[in-house]
């Protein structure tokens, strides 16, 4: 998914194209971006057949955004979401697909977070991953709230039956409606955690989490009007 998103896209599919495992479809959902956004998409679309690029006519937020991406890969078996910002270390398809494939009760797999500068410099401040292994769907929510933080974990492999299981992420009038899609994926399979550093958060003042705690440019974000709590 992505908004207006052409001063890092370009890093960001070129971190997805340069993935060990190859094997996959890159849907591209612009959200009516007025940028050089489409412009970017077309041009490495024409590069990479394993592009796909989709543009709405308006701005649907971003929760309908996600869940559109979503549609549009809910026939593969496995799916992950890539923000517009973000980079992935080469290997990370690769590690997470082994993951969920030797445990198939797994909803998904994710790896450490680092976050990056706008300009891509390592923070030194690291995420990790939730790990929920418990066999128990109630044990798996009891324990998401005692670790969740940035729900990084949301750019994991996850497994794409486990996410049609959810309301994904609704309407979006609801705030924070990335922890609650994983709170409610927590029921559906374990979260895998691997130790290896698999994804980097650039952290930068136009990006959607810059002000999480401010509920009005939350609603903006996520559904384009006031929030309902």
């Amino acid at each position: 998914p992505v908004y207006n998103g052409a001063e890092y896209l370009e890093d960001a599919i070129k971190s997805n194209l340069a993935q060990s495992e190859g094997r996959f479809v890159l849907n591209i959902v612009d959200n009516a971006s007025n940028d050089d956004t489409e412009d970017i998409c077309q041009h490495y679309s024409r590069l990479d057949s394993r592009i796909r690029y989709h543009r709405n006519k308006d701005n649907i937020g971003a929760a309908k955004n996600y869940n559109k991406a979503f549609a549009l890969s809910s026939t593969s078996e496995f799916f992950r979401w890539h923000n517009a910002d973000d980079l992935i270390a080469s290997n990370s398809h690769e590690l997470c697909l082994n993951a969920l494939e030797l445990t198939p009760t797994a909803a998904l797999a994710a790896g450490t977070t680092s976050m990056i500068s706008a300009d891509g410099t390592e923070l030194g401040d690291f995420d990790l991953a939730l790990d929920l292994p418990q066999s128990s769907p109630s044990a798996r929510f009891t324990a998401f709230f005692e670790q969740v933080g940035l729900t990084n974990v949301i750019y994991g492999l996850m497994r794409t039956q486990a996410v049609a299981q959810t309301p994904i992420f609704g309407s979006g009038r609801l705030a924070a409606a990335d922890t609650r899609f994983m709170a409610i994926l927590s029921l559906a399979g374990q979260f895998i955690r691997l130790d290896e550093c698999l994804f980097y958060r650039r952290m930068h003042e136009q990006s959607s989490s810059a002000d999480r705690k401010d509920d009005s440019t939350q609603a903006v974000f996520w559904n384009g009007s006031t929030c309902s709590r």
